[in-house]
């Protein structure tokens, strides 16, 4: 008797198992494949993918916008002038922030949503943070003091290399001509160029 019992103990167990797999392997594989694939439910896709794009195009021209207040702010001289800007810097953050926080909701949503497009998501559209104002400071002053920094010495040593780059380039073209043989390649250019030092 303890052996049909035994039996009978195991049989119940594996039918309870199946059971148990049968039903969660329902819940988890149909519904998502479903919800995706049925044709309401891809209009909604489509229009919240929309929308999510709408937002990333106006989150990107909201953080063009206070570039260029950054950048405006960084060349004015006015102390007026500076904290006029300075508010609207702060305002346009603001609104940056708040259409960043959105963005990011409305991703969210569709990759709860609609899971099976998870991945197409990730890949299209990924976690956004607002700028902060240091970053778009430091970015400013880089590229300004490094256009400043050009603009400077090409000014004032611009004409000198270009009359040295045409002179030498004349005088082996002249050498090539009339001793027949090719032109000067650039590692012989370069030797006999002689160096510029930058001193203030």
């Amino acid at each position: 008797m303890p052996f049909i019992r035994f039996n009978l103990y195991h049989l119940n167990q594996s039918a309870v198992l199946a059971t148990v797999v049968g039903l969660l392997m329902g819940l988890f594989s149909t519904p998502p494949l479903q919800a995706a694939n049925s044709s309401g439910n891809s209009a909604e896709y489509q229009r919240l993918m929309g929308q999510l794009s709408s937002l990333e195009s106006r989150v990107e021209e909201a953080t063009e916008r206070l570039q260029d207040l950054v950048n405006k702010k960084n060349a004015s001289r006015s102390p007026k002038e500076r904290e006029v800007l300075i508010e609207q810097m702060v305002e346009e953050h603001q609104q940056t922030r708040e259409q960043v926080a959105e963005y990011n909701r409305l991703r969210n949503e569709i990759r709860f949503r609609f899971p099976a497009q998870g991945q197409e998501i990730d890949l299209l559209f990924g976690p956004r943070r607002p700028p902060s104002m240091e970053e778009l400071e430091q970015s400013s002053s880089l590229d300004a003091r490094l256009d400043r920094v050009q603009e400077t010495f090409l000014r004032h040593y611009g004409s000198v290399l270009r009359e040295q780059e045409e002179a030498e380039h004349q005088q082996a073209e002249g050498e090539a001509q009339g001793s027949g043989r090719r032109p000067a390649s650039e590692p012989d250019l370069e030797k006999s160029r002689p160096r510029l030092k930058l001193s203030r």
